[in-house]
């Protein structure tokens, strides 16, 4: 299909919620998230979205990769799409594609998802297309007639084998970018930092397969996010609202929420890779403290992005009576919300697992049909063990004492992490 941009030039304002990395952390010491850099990063959500007809671009997203150290380092990146399969196997549902390659000391770099390019190292080599994970994308589910194609990336540094290494000096920034809307918002991708070991060396160090996101080989996941939000379809963004304009503009504002499991197979080495399948849980309250209740059956699947009003009709301002709210999100298990995502004919009950999230405001200029986006990720709280499997490549490594596998870095030996021999 053609992956053509629009023609013309559009102004373009980012309306970013992107913190300084600078910024102290406090209790993020020892949990991810989107102030700091890492050795492993989450991207919780990446969009294409493109003409059924004429195969051009009108969301993009652009995803900036920097190495800030002095070593050359190699990184995988995990491209994951977000839709769950079709049980008749007429599209492809939570499968992902892998792609090796090298950042220069202190580069930064980028690529589009819809062309892989211009993307890493010097010369630039491509990272490959988002959409080879489905071709044919899916239709919009927000109505808008177009082709789309969502989901996730994990990258995460490794070494000259290809196996998870410490590099506390990744850090990434995600802009999506909507050519109709001339429309844009920009978000951190979520670092996860090691300190199990020394710098690169492996960070595997209990040998079992899992890069585990335990405090020890890299900072715990968040154990709930917090959304802030504005109820769907309130007026309170209207100028008359508060300031008291004369000449009124109307605007109406709605939430999309992502949300993507930390939990994840990024083997490509095995059979049937295991998806995360959680139901998210939520605990709200509106702006007059008033806790609101209500019976969440919010399946994700490998990755969720839907507007808040699709989740539960407390989210909109008619139910929830108010204009802001926030929500503490968590997960449940035993659920049977999600039905059979597997395909294998039963049911697939939900399992706890911590979770990343992206909240994008879209806001609508009722006069002249205006839309503007502000997006950011969601700030976690507490903490929660999470995993994500990686695949270990033939060859590439020396066993030592029956046990660990050797890596290098920059040519330099390394005697940290690996893992037991017949492990997962």
């Amino acid at each position: 299909m053609l992956r053509n941009l629009l023609a013309g030039s559009i102004s373009l304002v980012l309306a970013a919620a992107v913190p300084s990395l600078a910024l102290a952390q406090g209790e993020d010491d020892n949990r991810g998230n989107f102030a700091k850099k890492g050795s492993l990063l989450f991207v919780p959500n990446v969009e294409l979205n493109w003409d059924a007809s004429t195969g051009e671009i009108v969301r993009d997203t652009f995803i900036q990769l920097t190495n800030d150290g002095p070593s050359t380092v190699k990184v995988r990146l995990w491209m994951i799409n977000g839709d769950r399969p079709v049980c008749d196997g007429s599209e492809p549902g939570c499968n992902s594609r892998d792609f090796v390659g090298t950042l220069t000391p202190e580069q930064p770099a980028y690529w589009a998802a819809s062309t892989g390019s211009p993307g890493l190292g010097v010369p630039q080599s491509s990272v490959g297309r988002f959409d080879e994970l489905d071709p044919d994308g899916r239709i919009d589910p927000n109505g808008s007639g177009r082709l789309v194609l969502r989901g996730a990336m994990i990258i995460y540094a490794v070494d000259t084998a290809e196996k998870p290494i410490r590099y506390n000096r990744l850090s990434a920034s995600v802009t999506l970018i909507d050519y109709a809307n001339a429309s844009a918002y920009e978000y951190n991708a979520t670092a996860f930092q090691s300190e199990a070991v020394n710098e690169g060396e492996h960070t595997d160090v209990n040998y079992d397969g899992e890069m585990d996101l335990d405090g020890t080989e890299y900072d715990y996941a968040p154990g709930k996010l917090l959304l802030e939000f504005y109820a769907d379809s309130t007026a309170a963004a209207d100028n008359t609202a508060l300031s008291g304009a004369q000449s009124a503009v109307t605007v109406k504002v709605n939430t999309q929420l992502i949300l993507f499991p930390v939990d994840n197979d990024t083997r490509d080495n095995v059979e049937e890779p295991y998806h995360t399948v959680t139901v998210a849980d939520y605990v709200l309250h509106d702006q007059n403290e008033n806790r609101r209740s209500f019976t969440s059956n919010h399946c994700v699947a490998c990755y969720d992005n839907r507007f808040l009003s699709a989740i539960h009709p407390i989210f909109t301002r008619f139910f929830l009576q108010h204009d802001k709210g926030k929500a503490r999100i968590d997960t449940k298990a035993n659920s049977s919300a999600c039905g059979d995502v597997d395909c294998d004919g039963g049911t697939d009950l939900s399992v706890n697992t911590a979770l990343l999230g992206v909240s994008v405001k879209v806001l609508t200029f009722v006069d002249n049909g205006g839309i503007a986006e502000a997006g950011s990720s969601l700030v976690g709280q507490e903490t929660e063990a999470g995993w994500v499997r990686f695949e270990i490549p033939d060859g590439g490594g020396e066993i030592i004492d029956g046990k660990t596998i050797q890596g290098t870095i920059n040519g330099t030996t390394n005697l940290g992490g690996g893992r037991k021999l017949g492990g997962k």
